[in-house]
């Protein structure tokens, strides 16, 4: 589905087979205009697919983790600026995970991202969840064009919940 830069709603129904009753999520999301530095959305997950599928985060739809394991993130970079001397684009990313107090989890600070096949920018990371405190957290990506100066980034809201097990 193709949709022109500005603000939408997605809603999803779905109804039980066995109960019969039905559910609903509603989603507000904002399509950037197709210029400049940008992120993807951030695909975050405490699971990976098999090598043989592509490896990588598993897609799950939620936002919500148990204080154990890893949390995976995958994002991709479009729009960066091709340096004239090598014809390739120059980027840079870091990452933030911060609680809701302000008061920063873990950091990595900003490394280049080598272009892939076809110049695609793409970048895998992962973090300990292990013993992290229950609580409300955002993840924080922050992306930096070298040649342009331009500089992007992307957030998401996570939940840590309970005890491991739990």
């Amino acid at each position: 589905l193709k949709l022109g830069p500005g603000p939408y709603q997605a809603k999803i129904v779905t109804r039980d087979k066995n109960s019969g009753r039905l559910g609903s999520l509603t989603h507000d999301f904002e399509v950037p205009a197709l210029t400049g530095l940008r992120v993807s959305s951030l695909v975050l997950s405490d699971r990976l697919r098999e090598e043989a599928k592509g490896g990588g985060p598993e897609i799950v739809a939620r936002r919500r983790f148990a204080p154990a394991g890893t949390l995976h993130c995958r994002f991709e970079v479009y729009g960066a600026a091709r340096d004239p001397a090598t014809g390739e684009p120059r980027v840079t990313a870091g990452f933030a995970v911060r609680r809701a107090d302000g008061r920063v989890l873990v950091a990595a600070p900003e490394t280049a991202i080598r272009p892939g096949p076809g110049g695609s920018l793409s970048r895998s990371l992962g973090f300990p969840l292990d013993g992290v405190p229950p609580g409300s957290y955002e993840v924080i990506v922050l992306v930096t064009d070298l040649v342009a100066g331009g500089v992007a980034e992307a957030r998401e809201p996570i939940v840590v919940e309970g005890t491991p097990g739990s």
